[in-house]
C-alpha cells in the first residue's frame, strides 16, 4: 500500500507494479504508471486544492479528481471498476492519434485495449472486484473462467480445466481469506469434480 501525504492510498494486488516520479505525489497533477491490479482511494480536492490524478496503463489513461476504483491491466486489456466518485477513461488510438473518452458512473465496469477502437461498459457488483482489498474473495454469479484467471494471477499457479464446458459454470459465494486449499476444496464441492494441486499446477476435472 502506498499512502500519499493527503491520506490517499493505492493498494497493489499480487504481481503488480506502480511507478511515479519521486516527490511528485503532492503536486497539482499527479501521474503514475501502473500494471497489474490495484485499488485506488484518491481524495477529492485535498486541503481545498484542485488536483488531477492520472493513471497511465498500456491501453490508455484513467483520470480522476477524487474517487475509489480498481484498475486491472491483466489479460491484455485494461479494466476499470468504479466504486465511488467519477472517472474519465481515455483509450489510446495509435492510428488516428485521437483519444476516445468515457465518463464512468459508480457501479460500472469499463474494458478497453490498445488493440481495439472501442470502450465497453457494463453494470457490475463492485464487491466482486474490490473484495481482495479486505483479504476476501467474493463471487456473484462469477464464471469459472474468471475464477481460474483470478487464481492464476493471485497465487502464481497454472490452472488446467480438463472439461472446457466447466468454464461456463457460474459460482456465488465468499471466502474470508485467500487460503488456496480452502478455495479449491469449496470449488470441488460446488462443481462436483476433483481438483488436484501439486506445486505450481492446479488441475480441475475428473
Amino acid at each position: 500500500t502506498v499512502t500519499m501525504g493527503d491520506s490517499s492510498q493505492i493498494m497493489l494486488n499480487a504481481h503488480s507494479s506502480l511507478r511515479y516520479p519521486a516527490g511528485k505525489l503532492g503536486a497539482a497533477r499527479v501521474e503514475v504508471w501502473f500494471e497489474g491490479e490495484g485499488y485506488f482511494n484518491i481524495r477529492h480536492n485535498p486541503e481545498g486544492r484542485r488536483r488531477e490524478f492520472v493513471v497511465h496503463t498500456p491501453d490508455g489513461d484513467v483520470t480522476v479528481l477524487g474517487t475509489q476504483f480498481v484498475v486491472d491491466t491483466r489479460d491484455k486489456e485494461t479494466r476499470v471498476v468504479l466504486e465511488k466518485g467519477e472517472v474519465h477513461v481515455a483509450l489510446k488510438d495509435t492510428l488516428s492519434r485521437k483519444k476516445k473518452v468515457y465518463v464512468m458512473k459508480p457501479g460500472e465496469l469499463t474494458r478497453f485495449s490498445a488493440r481495439e477502437d472501442s470502450i465497453s461498459v457494463a453494470r457490475v457488483n463492485t464487491s466482486v472486484y474490490t473484495s481482495w482489498t479486505n483479504n476476501r474473495l467474493y463471487m456473484d454469479d462469477t464464471s469459472l473462467r474468471d475464477i481460474t484467471s483470478r487464481i492464476e494471477q493471485t497465487y502464481g499457479v497454472s490452472v488446467v480445466v480438463r472439461d472446457k464446458n466447466l468454464l461456463r459454470q457460474r459460482v456465488s459465494g465468499s471466502l474470508e481469506d485467500y487460503n488456496l486449499e480452502i478455495l479449491l476444496t469449496g470449488l470441488s464441492q460446488v462443481l462436483g469434480v476433483n481438483i488436484s494441486h501439486h506445486d505450481k499446477l492446479v488441475v480441475i476435472g475428473n
